[in-house]
């Protein structure tokens, strides 16, 4: 997601479209073998594969146990990472053009163009060259969950569906990736919108709870439940583009949590002596960090590299 905005924002002129793809029953159906001998980590995970069975139960009669021989143990640890290196030639099987990044079942393709007509050439191409893919390994495409947006500074008011064969994609104002909701013109209102609702839902809760909890406790919880929401994602959504009314009404949320976690229920605590207290980063100064540690990771790629050292 991070590399995907800062393409984006590289060039604001042009349009950029993503498209998510998720697989019907990935997890049942991906047959997780090999026919060549395997290295001993790598027999490891066979041997996690194998050996599995499966009973069917109608109206209490249970059936006799069945092999399986495809499929992944769901809710596992090592499941999406086994599904990605099941798909590990998809990026190979795509234009170069497409920007692919898979977790799981789940794959996201990103594509930067001229134009919304020349966007759908692509994305349809792309589209076609993934289902031929996905049919080569006895994959397919949930089309139900197939979701397309376009990014773009200007306002896009492209209604159109995307036809792709049979399938027929809308365009959405908003898409959710990994739980963060990404808006057309990646201004962050809905994210924000979201966060404030249900962190406004869930510091109502917490008050009440700090009658009855110590305030060691209150700051573990309000440290991990409401920054752990409030944080989620920020790596991609705090950023320049992320205007000062939304940082703003986030910022406030976070010294209610703080308060809170103080006792501090008639606010006679500065905000300063909130960040003396409890030591945590505001919203403004993860930003400053981010973008810091961006400009650091271009000068360190650059292929000139860092400047040279000019003592003072």
């Amino acid at each position: 997601m991070e590399s995907g905005v800062s393409e984006w924002k590289k060039d604001g002129n042009r349009v950029q479209a993503m498209l998510r793809r998720n697989m019907v029953l990935s997890f049942d159906i991906g047959k997780f073998t090999s026919p060549h001998k395997l290295p001993t980590n790598m027999q490891v995970l066979m041997d996690f594969l194998s050996g599995r069975s499966f009973k069917v139960d109608v109206h209490g009669g249970i059936s006799e146990p069945k092999r399986l021989s495809v499929g992944c143990v769901q809710g596992s640890i090592l499941g999406p990472r086994l599904f990605t290196l099941y798909l590990h030639q998809l990026v190979t099987k795509l234009p170069k053009a497409a920007h692919v990044v898979s977790y799981a079942d789940d794959t996201y393709v990103s594509i930067l163009s001229n134009s919304i007509e020349d966007l759908k050439i692509a994305l349809a191409h792309t589209m076609l060259q993934h289902d031929a893919y996905l049919k080569s390994i006895g994959m397919v495409t949930n089309a139900n969950k197939t979701e397309l947006i376009y990014f773009s500074r200007s306002e896009i008011n492209e209604t159109s569906p995307l036809l792709v064969g049979k399938d027929t994609v809308q365009p959405k104002k908003t898409i959710k990736i990994l739980g963060v909701l990404f808006d057309q013109d990646l201004s962050w209102n809905s994210h924000a919108s979201k966060l404030k609702h249900k962190a406004s839902l869930a510091l109502r809760k917490l008050k009440f709870l700090g009658k009855f909890v110590k305030q060691a406790g209150m700051k573990k919880i309000i440290l991990t439940h409401l920054f752990g929401m409030l944080y989620y994602g920020s790596v991609v959504w705090l950023n320049e583009l992320t205007s000062f009314k939304i940082i703003r009404s986030l910022e406030s949320i976070h010294y209610k949590g703080l308060r809170i976690a103080a006792k501090d229920y008639y606010m006679t605590l500065s905000r300063e002596r909130l960040d003396d207290i409890f030591n945590r980063a505001t919203l403004c100064k993860w930003m400053k960090y981010s973008n810091t540690k961006m400009a650091l990771n271009m000068i360190s790629q650059s292929t000139d590299g860092p400047p040279p050292y000019q003592p003072c």
